[in-house]
């Protein structure tokens, strides 16, 4: 038998049925469904928008960041597969202006102006990336800051950032001042050693007094490698 669908009568009360509600609750059910299709589909149009921009501006990155992430049984394009956008992208982060960081003859008296144009970039923060955490605490935060790919980690006692070229190397530990005073000129792995910089011959370039709460930071002249991301090759 089939069901007939209820008739109003005017002037009679006209409440709901229980028809009404099966019919709504089906309904429903078909427009969440149907919801989490477009919520789906959008999410993955933002990932391959995300891509493209990715794919069109990263052409460096850390040559700190293959040896960190091998540690872990990683490599680059493991992670790079997970670098997801910040908050409010793309209206996030901000683009400013057309002046990037000078590229001056390296030299004694052009270093410290050198080094101070490092921070200059194209974007403000924050930036995208991905985390990779490790069972004892430590993590490393893999961060695309405008063209290259950066770092950030803190192992142990130690904090490691990267940009443009520049490592930063911070321990909680105090360094003697007479230590600190004759380290430039010297290799990082002789002041403050691991696994990752032994052996490369990263040379101490400056000392920066103003290296944060945790004490001065080492500067190192590491320079970039040339890094595509997989998508764009």
């Amino acid at each position: 038998m089939t069901a007939r669908a209820a008739v109003a009568v005017p002037g009679a009360p006209d409440a709901p049925t229980e028809g009404d509600r099966r019919r709504f609750r089906n309904a429903r059910r078909k427009v969440r469904a149907r919801l989490h299709e477009i919520e789906a589909a959008r999410d993955a149009a933002v990932v391959e928008a995300f891509r493209i921009e990715l794919g069109a501006v990263v052409r460096s990155a850390s040559p700190l960041l293959a040896p960190m992430l091998a540690a872990d049984g990683l490599t680059l394009d493991d992670v790079a597969v997970r670098i997801e956008p910040e908050l409010g992208w793309p209206r996030r982060p901000r683009l400013g202006g057309s002046k990037g960081a000078p590229t001056p003859t390296m030299t004694a008296h052009t270093l410290r102006h050198y080094i101070a144009g490092l921070n200059a970039s194209l974007t403000s923060q924050p930036s995208s990336g991905c985390e990779v955490r490790r069972r004892d605490g430590d993590y490393l935060a893999i961060r695309v800051v405008d063209h290259s790919v950066e770092l950030f980690a803190l192992i142990g006692g130690v904090r490691i950032d990267t940009r443009f070229g520049e490592l930063r190397v911070r321990t909680a530990d105090a360094v003697p001042d007479t230590i600190l005073g004759a380290s430039v000129g010297r290799l990082i792995e002789e002041i403050i050693d691991h696994p990752a910089w032994r052996g490369r011959g990263w040379r101490i370039a400056a000392v920066d007094e103003d290296g944060g709460r945790i004490g001065p930071a080492l500067v190192v002249m590491t320079g970039s490698v040339g890094y595509r991301m997989p998508w764009a090759r």
